[in-house]
């Protein structure tokens, strides 16, 4: 019997430590639009990217002179949600935020990452909560503060990241700003709850060993 559970906390440690590997992976898979000014950027840990990981990662993956995208025209808003609709997902970072990043209206303060005007909008419908249109801080004021865009085109604004699918990065000259956000790289709570079960479950393996020995 010791031996079995010996066996089982094993495993489980080994499960963890690859769920630890496979969330730390980092996004790989690059689409670019015809033109070659616009990219999609996505992966098998896309739905563990927050916005700001997702604003930093630009750079890692595609290179100088690109950052998360800007629309500020309708002509714009077709190349991007064509793009995304040819690699299909659910929902994808674009560079803007709320400025400053506790405004509690969902409508306010609407700032690009580029200081391009905040001039043109395509915000989405939400049916799930049956807030109506977007933004609506669907999990209450100040839950949602990061912009996405939703497969076909809609705007949204978001804070819950396991709906992302990845990014959206355009290529141009324009000067970018990042506001102040969780240090990249530090885990996430689940992660960090994820890390304690391996810990666990590597110490109950060493004590079961010590048990079935005896």
């Amino acid at each position: 019997m010791n031996s079995f559970f010996s066996k089982c906390a094993r495993l489980a440690a080994a499960a963890c430590a690859l769920l630890l590997v496979s969330s730390s992976a980092a996004l790989s898979m690059i689409t670019y639009s015809s033109d070659g000014n616009y990219a999609v950027v996505t992966g098998t840990n896309a739905t563990q990217v927050n916005w700001y990981v997702a604003a930093n990662d630009v750079t890692t993956s595609l290179g100088s002179g690109w950052h998360l995208a800007t629309i500020t025209s309708q002509s714009e808003q077709n190349n991007i949600t064509n793009l995304i609709s040819s690699v299909g997902g659910n929902e994808f970072w674009l560079g803007a935020y709320q400025n400053p990043i506790d405004t509690l209206d969902p409508n306010a303060n609407w700032t690009w990452i580029t200081g391009e005007l905040w001039n043109y909008t395509n915000w989405g419908y939400s049916g799930w909560s049956g807030s109506g249109w977007e933004p609506n801080d669907g999990f209450g004021p100040g839950t949602e503060q990061y912009l996405g865009i939703t497969l076909g085109g809609g705007w949204n604004d978001e804070g819950n990241y396991s709906n992302i699918s990845g990014y959206v990065a355009e290529r141009d000259s324009l000067p970018v700003i990042i506001p102040p956000g969780p240090p990249i790289g530090v885990p996430e709570s689940s992660t960090f709850m994820l890390i304690g079960v391996g810990v666990a479950s590597v110490v109950l393996s060493r004590i079961f060993a010590k048990v079935a020995i005896k």
